[in-house]
């Protein structure tokens, strides 16, 4: 993809093109990594995962676990 420019706000936030945010599977909410590397500034997506199993399906909004995690903790 071409690079696309921003201009930094006064708050120092930018947008991320919507092109990017759909490659990324970015949504709103979504959480990313924003690291410095040499002289670039590096956004990447969090892969978000149940603490107990790993699984990336089913997450629950409000802990990191997964249904079926949330489910057997439940049971004891």
């Amino acid at each position: 993809m071409k690079g696309i420019e921003r201009q930094i706000d006064k708050l120092g936030r930018i947008v991320l093109p919507i092109e990017y945010r759909r490659s990324l599977k970015l949504s709103e909410n979504s959480t990313v990594m924003i690291s410095l590397t040499s002289n670039s500034i590096v956004v990447s997506p969090i892969d978000k995962r149940c603490a107990i199993c790993g699984s990336s399906t089913d997450l629950s909004d409000s802990v990191p676990l997964c249904e079926k995690c949330i489910v057997t903790v439940k049971k004891l």
